[in-house]
């Protein structure tokens, strides 16, 4: 037979929370920056040398994240990427605004698979917001 608790019986605890603390730090940290800031940071992933090496460092990702059983949690990343775009200066152009969308979701997802991810890949992915933004290994 099927039990399905009743919503008070359901309670997620801290650790139960899919969103790892380190992409917490990073968007609460970069939603905060100066409007100025973000056209330097959508400059840098345009570069075509680093467009190349971003769209490598995407697919080892997203191999990652399947191979670990990490779309659970990849779900919520991304959701929580999209809410803190969402308080990205409100005079961003709209296609800078997607642009920028984008970016904060393929380093949120990067810090996620970053245990599995190889350096010179995570870099990669978080090389738009550096050095604006340092990560700690």
């Amino acid at each position: 037979m099927f039990h399905c608790p009743w919503p008070s019986q359901m309670r997620l605890s801290v650790s139960d929370d899919p969103v790892p603390e380190a992409v917490r730090q990073f968007l609460e940290t970069v939603v905060h920056w100066p409007a100025e800031r973000w056209p330097r940071v959508f400059a840098r992933s345009d570069v075509p040398a680093a467009a190349s090496r971003r769209a490598v460092a995407l697919v080892l990702r997203d191999t990652i994240l399947a191979v670990h059983e990490l779309r659970y949690a990849a779900w919520f990343v991304r959701d929580a990427a999209r809410t803190a775009a969402e308080m990205l200066p409100a005079t961003m152009s709209p296609d800078l605004r997607a642009a920028t969308t984008q970016l904060l979701i393929d380093a949120s997802l990067a810090l996620l698979a970053r245990p599995q991810l190889p350096a010179r890949d995570l870099a990669s992915l978080l090389s738009p917001f550096l050095p604006l933004y340092i990560v700690t290994v």
